[in-house]
């Protein structure tokens, strides 16, 4: 993510003027946003805190995946507490389909057609190729008071030349699917208002995610293969239930898959 000084500040100027955020960093360079959110929240940072990065040396994603964070990456993490979340216990394990919602929006304001998906648990996609990632993890204060880190990775406005083979064919970027140049700020601003407004919907307890989820699926009606510990799944995808599992019918059953990671879907 390369931003000229001018449009990073009027980005942090326009997400201050929101007035929901406590606090605003945004870094050169850092290991991940995760890790920089992780120290803040440790050090007792007031949320909701917003990270930015322009550069990430430790990108991460989901389990031991790693994230690539080149130009034209939007990488954030947003970190709230207890006091943003919802009391119901099995709601606050919904955080990242709310937000999965959220980012879908933000690209939508941009793309139109074709919109974002979908994938279970916490991916973008569009046209088949990744747009974004999501990675959500907590912890608990000695206090015992909960901390929440969102960390968005989105693919803006990348220049594929300097990506992976692997994930030149396998993902995509905004400015690609648009035809158009994106400015990543411009996208920050946007991006930060709906996960706000997603997050107060979750403290609400709102249950409005879940049709705007499934509209999204786009495991819906594939036959997936489902690793799941030293498992695998393989059936059709039925969609999610209300709390979250992935549905997934074999020959015999419905499984109702609390974890795992989606392999092949077709």
């Amino acid at each position: 993510m390369i931003s000229s000084a001018l449009a990073r500040a009027l980005a942090q100027d326009m997400i201050r003027a929101q007035g929901w955020l406590r606090h605003l960093e945004w870094f050169d360079s850092t290991d991940s946003t995760n890790l920089a959110a992780r120290r803040a929240v440790s050090a007792k940072q007031p949320c909701p805190a917003l990270f930015v990065a322009e550069r990430q040396t430790q990108g991460r994603g989901r389990g031991a995946h790693q994230w690539w964070s080149p130009s034209g990456c939007l990488m954030m993490t947003l970190a709230i507490d207890s006091s943003q979340a919802p009391a119901d216990r099995d709601l606050r394990q919904l955080l990242s389909f709310y937000c999965g919602v959220a980012v879908a929006e933000a690209v939508d304001q941009w793309l139109k057609l074709p919109r974002a998906e979908v994938k279970w648990p916490n991916d973008l996609y569009v046209n088949g190729r990744k747009l974004a990632g999501i990675l959500i993890e907590s912890q608990t204060s000695a206090d015992g008071d909960m901390d929440w880190l969102i960390g968005v990775g989105l693919n803006v406005s990348m220049q594929w030349h300097e990506a992976p083979l692997e994930i030149r064919e396998r993902a995509t970027c905004m400015s690609t699917c648009l035809g158009a140049p994106v400015d990543v700020c411009e996208v920050l601003v946007t991006l930060v208002s709906r996960l706000q407004q997603a997050i107060e919907q979750w403290q609400a307890g709102s249950t409005q995610w879940f049709s705007q989820w499934v509209d999204r699926c786009m495991l819906s009606g594939k036959v997936v293969q489902v690793q799941v510990g030293e498992h695998i799944v393989t059936g059709r995808c039925e969609g999610i239930a209300q709390s979250g599992l992935l549905l997934v019918r074999d020959e015999t059953t419905v499984h109702q898959l609390s974890s795992g990671e989606v392999l092949r879907w077709q």
